[in-house]
C-alpha cells in the first residue's frame, strides 16, 4: 500500500667593437682619427640595424651573430643554418613544455576523479554540513519534517509536503492560517532544542501557498512568525543541484534527514533507483524513486546528493516493501515555487 509518510631572471654582456679615443689634452697629441676597417663598419652597422629591429634576448644574439658573420666574411648560408638550429631548439623546448602540461593535467584529472570518489565515502563529513538544516514540523495530529531554504530577495522559509500541514494546524481557528510548531536540534542534541512558530505562507491573490484541490502536487511553503528569530549560524540554507546542467543518474548514492517517528534528524543512506517515477499518489509530480529508507515523519525532510545538494522533498513510501521510497525532484519544485511567485537562491 502506497502511502504519504507524515507522522503521525639573465644578462649578456655588452659587446664592443674598438675602444673609445682618449680626449685631447695640453699634454696628449692630437691624432688624426684613423677610420676603422670597412668590415667592421659593416659589422657594427649590422648590428644596430638588428637591435633597431628588436626582438629581445633573441634579437641581440642573432643581431651578435650577424655582426661576427659579416666581420669574418662569413657567408649568409652559414649564418641561416644557425637561426634555423636556433629555432628547432626553440619548437623543441616548446613542444617538451606542451608535453608536460599535458602530463600535469592528466594528473589533476586523476585527482579530481579521486577526490569524488572519496567524496562519494565520506556519508559523515557530508552529513554533518547539512543535518543542521532539517526541522521538526508538528500540528494538532502528527509531525513530519522541513527544510530551510532563502528566496532571491533573501526571505527565509520552510519547505515540506503539503499533507504534514493539512488539516494539522495547532490552532483550529479558520481566521488564523494553518501555523506549526517548528523544532529544530542542530544535530544530536535534544536537550536543547529550539522551537519557533511558522505560518502556511500566504500569496498575493489571497490563497496559501500549499497544495488545494485544484493542485496535483504535494508541497507547502511556511514562514516563520516569532519574533526576533534568526537562523543560527550554523545552519545553512539548503543549495539547489540543477538537474539541467547535472542530471541524475540511477545508483548515485543518497541521504535521507528527517524526523521519521519523531526521531529527531534521522539519516538513512541509500541509492536512486529510478530518476523520473510517476505513481498514483501524486501524478503531477516526478519522483525520485530511491531505496534509502523513508517512514512516517520523513515526509517533507531532504534527499541529498553525495555533494550535500539538495535533489528531494521525501513524499512516500511504499508500507510492506523494502525500501521503497519516493521524493520530489528539485525541478518540480523550482516549478511550484515560481508559479507561487518565489525563486529560491542556487
Amino acid at each position: 500500500m502506497l502511502q504519504a509518510v507524515r507522522f503521525q631572471g639573465a644578462v649578456l654582456p655588452g659587446v664592443r667593437f674598438g675602444e673609445d679615443s682618449p680626449k685631447p689634452g695640453a699634454n696628449t697629441p692630437v691624432n688624426t682619427p684613423v677610420s676603422p676597417p670597412a668590415d667592421s663598419f659593416k659589422a657594427t652597422h649590422a648590428c644596430k640595424n638588428a637591435k633597431r629591429a628588436g626582438g629581445g634576448l633573441k634579437g641581440h644574439v642573432l643581431a651578435y651573430l650577424a655582426a661576427v658573420a659579416t666581420t669574418l666574411g662569413i657567408g649568409a648560408p652559414v649564418v641561416n643554418n644557425l637561426n634555423q638550429g636556433i629555432h628547432q631548439n626553440n619548437t623543441a623546448i616548446t613542444q617538451g613544455m606542451n608535453g608536460l602540461n599535458g602530463q600535469l593535467n592528466g594528473i589533476n584529472n586523476q585527482l579530481n576523479g579521486l577526490k569524488g570518489t572519496l567524496g562519494q565515502m565520506d556519508v559523515a563529513g557530508m552529513v554533518e554540513q547539512v543535518a543542521p538544516n532539517n526541522v521538526m514540523v508538528k500540528g494538532a495530529n502528527g509531525l513530519g519534517s522541513g527544510s530551510w531554504v532563502r528566496d532571491t530577495k533573501g526571505n527565509l522559509y520552510i519547505l515540506t509536503n503539503h499533507h504534514v500541514v493539512d488539516g494539522n494546524s495547532i490552532y483550529p481557528y479558520s481566521d488564523i492560517p494553518p501555523t506549526f510548531k517548528i523544532r529544530m536540534y542542530n544535530g544530536s542534541d535534544t536537550s536543547s532544542a529550539t522551537e519557533v512558530e511558522a505560518q502556511v505562507v500566504k500569496l498575493p491573490n489571497g490563497k496559501f501557498a500549499m497544495s488545494d484541490q485544484s493542485d496535483a502536487h504535494d508541497m507547502a511553503l511556511l514562514a516563520v512568525t516569532t519574533p526576533n528569530f534568526h537562523l543560527p549560524a550554523n545552519v545553512k540554507t539548503i543549495q539547489l543541484r540543477d538537474l539541467q546542467k547535472e542530471p541524475l543518474k540511477v545508483g548515485e548514492q543518497v541521504v535521507v534527514i528527517g524526523t521519521p517517528l519523531g526521531l529527531t534528524d534521522n539519516v538513512t543512506v541509500g541509492h536512486i533507483s529510478h530518476i523520473d517515477r510517476k505513481i498514483g499518489l501524486e501524478p503531477a509530480n516526478i519522483f525520485i524513486g530511491t531505496d534509502a529508507p523513508i517512514n512516517p515523519g520523513n515526509s517533507g525532510g531532504a534527499l541529498y546528493d553525495m555533494q550535500g545538494r539538495f535533489i528531494g522533498i521525501n513524499t512516500a513510501g511504499v508500507r510492506g516493501a523494502n525500501n521503497l521510497g519516493f521524493s520530489i525532484r528539485t525541478d518540480v519544485i523550482k516549478d511550484v515555487l515560481s508559479s507561487w511567485g518565489v525563486e529560491l537562491q542556487q
